[in-house]
């Protein structure tokens, strides 16, 4: 990880170049909708990942710019918050970075501009993404941090959990992990932009004044390399699976305890007594209890409990291949939690994602045939 010096350098040569962006895009600052609005602009209807990457760069920077209303209203609330107080001080260069690389793109896809326009924005676009990928891994701590914060202390994040949820906020995401995990989400889209352009550059001809000349192909190289490095860090370093084990490891609350468990024990108390109270030498009567068709079945899924039924199918081996109809508990749910049980004498072990995929009946029509236009013809993202 680059010291904050550093950081801060990258991002002065990024306002260097700013400064000598064409004067149209500095025209169009003041609102994102005016992007859109009386510029001579390449159809994108070829290229969904160009389209994609601004929708959601839209949605992304809307999130941001919630959270900056927040901040900006309310935010002597988060003082003693240390959580988001570091997401305040963060969160102005990360809008920075996605408002420029929004402006960016969606200049570059105009068709009036020249040829020194061209080569200044490409510049300025890779100068953006390199930014934004140094600082990728310290933004991206944000949201496991956050999942941890919340968990041991859910009252400091009511405030801001209860504007976001607000109607009123205007905010597509109703929580704060919702605008978090977009962070995260950025990379592998910045990834895919810098693919696309080097891809739709390989279909350009050779004496196209739009293909990127040898330094800009090998400066957005060398930013592929950074993104890769930059993306495994982050992969590597997400506690996803110590969460998990966290919340298995403690001994409190466990999935179900607040419904599904007092529910299920309610609903077969009485069944489970009569059954304790009956004669050893009587004869066990196959018959519908409360919960067979859905409780059981969904409780032991869901808790990973085995059920009465599935107990004995463990210890006595199934004999009968044929189909019967009756009303005991292996119709519906648990017919349907058992069907991938063999016949006796082979083996019990599920079946893995391949023999589905072999068993999974083919579908009619030609969507075979379609595949995804990757027509690029006439269109260059430069």
């Amino acid at each position: 990880m680059l010291a904050s010096e550093q950081i801060k350098e990258m991002i002065e040569k990024e306002k260097e170049l700013d400064t000598t962006t064409s004067s149209s895009q500095s025209s169009i600052e003041s609102s994102h909708e005016q992007l859109n609005q009386d510029l001579p602009q390449r159809n994108l209807s070829q290229n969904r990942v160009i389209q994609e990457i601004i929708d959601t760069e839209r949605t992304f920077y809307r999130s941001l710019d919630i959270l900056d209303n927040y901040f900006s209203s309310y935010g002597k609330t988060a003082k003693h918050n240390d959580f988001l107080i570091k997401l305040r001080g963060l969160l102005p260069q990360l809008k920075d970075v996605s408002t420029k690389l929004l402006q960016n793109v969606t200049e570059s896809i105009r068709t009036d501009l020249d040829p020194s326009e061209l080569a200044k924005l490409r510049q300025q676009r890779t100068q953006l993404i390199k930014v934004f990928f140094t600082i990728y891994p310290i933004y991206s701590e944000l949201y496991p941090t956050y999942l941890k914060e919340v968990r041991e202390h859910p009252e400091a994040f009511k405030d801001i959990e209860l504007y976001l949820a607000d109607p009123k906020a205007n905010a597509k995401q109703s929580d704060l992990a919702s605008i978090l995990i977009q962070i995260i989400q950025r990379g592998p889209r910045y990834q895919l932009l810098v693919i696309a352009i080097i891809k739709l550059n390989n279909d350009l001809t050779p004496e196209d004044p739009s293909r990127l000349t040898f330094e800009e192909i090998q400066r957005i190289e060398e930013l592929l390399i950074l993104i890769k490095g930059s993306i495994e860090k982050v992969n590597s370093e997400l506690p996803v699976l110590d969460l998990k084990s966290e919340l298995e490891s403690k001994k409190g609350y466990q999935f179900g305890d607040f419904l599904l468990r007092p529910a299920y024990e309610y609903l077969t108390q009485e069944v489970e007594l009569d059954e304790t109270s009956t004669s050893s030498t009587s004869a066990p009567v196959q018959s519908y209890r409360p919960g067979d068709l859905l409780l059981r079945p969904l409780y032991a899924y869901l808790t990973q409990e085995p059920t009465d039924s599935s107990k004995k199918e463990k210890e006595e081996p199934v004999e009968k291949n044929q189909s019967t109809s009756s009303t005991n508990s292996d119709w519906g749910f648990s017919r349907f939690w058992s069907s991938s049980k063999t016949a006796a004498g082979q083996s019990t072990k599920p079946k893995d994602s391949s023999d589905f995929d072999e068993q999974a009946p083919q579908k009619s029509g030609n969507n075979d045939d379609q595949k995804p236009d990757d027509n690029n013809e006439g269109f260059t993202l430069v």
